[in-house]
């Protein structure tokens, strides 16, 4: 959820950000607008550029929240594509906006810096979506504390193990495994999943053959280190607090 929630918030501000440039006329949003001389301000179609600028920033908005969308209903490759698309609407925006720009600037490049002032926001809004995924795939930070286990990172949470009813070492997840609340890229998986009508949380990467699966009965949890023997470790760890 909270991946989702993050590119839900990336989205609104992108959606707030088109709306005060396009009926606020907060022209000053536009990135390298500012750092222009006034003889070059001057030259610029504002409400043309506003256009153009926001039409992008709504586009943008629509793609990244339909990614998180996807991605939250478990469509990874159509959510990732929708991402994508977003460096083709950047390059028509740049086109665009060199069109908003009349005669020759003082810096002697047509609308320069507002082009690079686009591209350097696309950075930042693609950036901010590679450290979602950096996030989420980083190996979870795992601890235990007397019968409490804390994992940190994405979709962290604090367990309870007394409710545990055995702790088993297995080289396999279970089949049909339908992710419901979580992050699942390439071969790290965390947060809700569901297997069978069976609700399971997981925290696992796929390369390390080694799971540890904590039954609670009604439910699961399932996890491992970023090593077979780290896992291996944990695992002795857990089965002396679980008896």
């Amino acid at each position: 959820m909270s991946g989702f929630i993050i590119m839900i918030s990336i989205a609104a501000l992108l959606l707030v950000s088109g709306c005060l440039i396009r009926f606020g006329k907060g022209y000053g949003l536009i990135a390298g607008y500012n750092t222009m001389s006034a003889e070059d301000k001057a030259r610029v179609d504002t409400t043309r550029m506003g256009k153009v600028v926001s039409t992008s920033l709504f586009v943008m908005a629509v793609l990244i929240a339909s990614g998180g969308w996807l991605y939250y209903q478990n469509l990874d490759t159509p959510g990732t594509l929708a991402i994508l698309l977003i460096l083709p609407v950047t390059i028509v925006t740049l086109v665009q906006s060199k069109k908003c720009v009349s005669g020759e600037t003082t810096s002697k490049h047509k609308g320069s810096r507002i082009e690079i002032g686009l591209m350097i926001f696309v950075f930042v809004v693609i950036a901010a979506m590679g450290c979602l995924f950096y996030y989420g795939t980083r190996p979870a930070d795992i601890s235990l504390g007397g019968k409490s286990l804390t994992v940190s990172g994405m979709y962290g949470t604090c367990i309870d193990l007394t409710g545990a009813k055995s702790i088993s070492l297995v080289d396999s997840l279970p089949e049909h495994l339908e992710k419901t609340n979580g992050f699942d890229w390439d071969t790290v998986k965390k947060g809700s999943f569901q297997s069978n009508t069976v609700p399971i949380t997981l925290y696992v990467d796929t390369k390390v053959s080694k799971y540890i699966v904590a039954d609670f009965g009604s439910s699961e949890l399932i996890l491992n280190c970023s090593t077979e023997s780290a896992t291996q470790t944990l695992y002795t760890k857990l089965k002396s607090v679980v008896s």
